[in-house]
């Protein structure tokens, strides 16, 4: 069986990125379903949507109000009033207030720390979902309710159960600047993990937010953090359409020669997603001189891939010819670990344009055989990728022939 039928069809860093849009869109339904309560009756918790002197005299008539929770997603008041839409910050102040003056410290320190922990347990009352009262707030960008959340002791840094991301993350996640400043400014961890082991800098990269990126680093996150397979936020930004976040990178030291567990550089996700723009950016940065560019990018990963075989395996024209241009063509006959050269990778993509582009530089063989035996036309069959227009075989075959005739001579 031919190397290139057991090439994975998916690198450890496209598996991640998965789990991350798959965790991060459980964690938007989840939160969303915090956020939008139902109740079957309206109970005197419910009661907290008027003003903050209304919320006041309604909490004279409670008894044990803290740590009462309500309708199936077990919300405690003050996930209730981050919910809500009137007063938060004053609200949430009255019944931190009020709860701590039932609670005041006293000259016994045994009784003291039970007093300090109920505190801290109050702050930090969860959803059924796993969610804080901090993590309400920031999901739905009430900055002010988050400040006084924060000012009442509320952890940016607790541990979090599985599947729910810190603070920092969240604001990260829906690309609030105000809020980033705000957690780091009361200790937010810039180095802290998420379940998917990506620091906040990543998260922002990954959902394209371009001043949640500035201020993270303005605040000092590491442009070089590594994630879980040693991915960092420019492998991301380079596999996105945004120059700019790339750019933010670039200016503050992000190296684009980084590799990731499978010998992955920057470029390599840059090609394989076909950005012209990123790939420029990152070539500059390499190095002044062509050859360092030229270096930079014949850099191969685990599986001997180029970034031109990363983008000739997408079926990238655009970005296929702009690193020809950079390497030469010595890098035609370059065969990775299933034997392919940059044409064979193509022909997996089964791209017309790209497989016709290749044919007709003069380094190509078009009846390359690898090691395997296996051609780029075995290649194409394998993978249903023959071309059916009538046209498209007449030029297929024609450059077949032409290859054919200046081999013989």
């Amino acid at each position: 069986m031919g190397n290139y039928k057991s090439r994975p069809q998916l690198s450890c860093a496209d598996e991640l990125k998965k789990r991350i849009s798959e965790g991060y869109a459980i964690v938007r339904s989840k939160l969303n379903d915090d956020i939008k309560p139902k109740f079957d009756a309206h109970t005197t918790l419910y009661f907290n949507c008027g003003t903050s002197e209304e919320f006041s005299s309604q909490l004279d008539q409670l008894e044990c109000v803290a740590d009462e929770k309500i309708g199936v997603n077990e919300l405690s008041l003050l996930h209730l009033i981050c919910i809500g839409a009137c007063e938060q910050s004053e609200k949430i102040r009255i019944l931190v207030e009020r709860f701590n003056n039932n609670n005041e410290i006293t000259t016994n320190n045994s009784v003291n720390q039970k007093i300090i922990k109920r505190r801290k347990s109050f702050l930090e009352q969860r959803t059924k979902n796993g969610y804080t009262p901090l993590h309400i707030a920031i999901y739905k960008g009430e900055k002010e309710a988050a400040i006084t959340l924060l000012a009442s002791g509320a952890d940016p840094n607790g541990v979090q159960p599985s599947g729910v991301p810190p603070p920092l993350h969240l604001a990260a996640m829906t690309g609030n600047a105000e809020l980033i400043e705000i957690l780091v400014s009361h200790g937010a961890d810039l180095k802290a993990y998420d379940f998917v082991r990506y620091t906040a800098l990543h998260c922002a990269a990954y959902f394209g937010h371009e001043m949640a990126v500035k201020e993270l680093i303005a605040a000092g996150a590491d442009p070089n953090a590594c994630g879980s397979v040693h991915d960092r936020p420019i492998h991301i930004s380079a596999g996105k359409a945004n120059p700019c976040i790339l750019k933010a990178f670039l200016a503050v030291g992000a190296d684009p020669t980084l590799e990731d567990d499978e010998g992955n550089t920057s470029l390599h996700f840059a090609a394989k997603t076909g950005h012209s723009s990123s790939i420029g950016l990152l070539l500059s940065k390499a190095g002044e001189k062509e050859e360092i560019k030229r270096q930079f990018a014949l850099k191969t990963n685990i599986y001997g891939d180029t970034a031109l075989h990363s983008a000739c395996y997408m079926g990238r024209t655009d970005a296929a010819k702009q690193l020809l241009n950079t390497i030469g063509s010595e890098v035609l006959s370059m065969e990775n670990l299933f034997s392919e050269t940059p044409l064979m990778a193509a022909c997996t993509a089964g791209r017309f344009e790209l497989v016709c582009f290749l044919m007709r530089q003069p380094e190509v063989d078009p009846n390359h055989q690898a090691q395997d035996g296996h051609t780029g036309r075995k290649i194409e069959k394998f993978f249903g990728k023959i071309v059916h227009g009538k046209n498209q075989v007449k030029e297929r075959n024609s450059l077949y022939g032409e290859f054919t005739k200046r081999r013989s001579l």
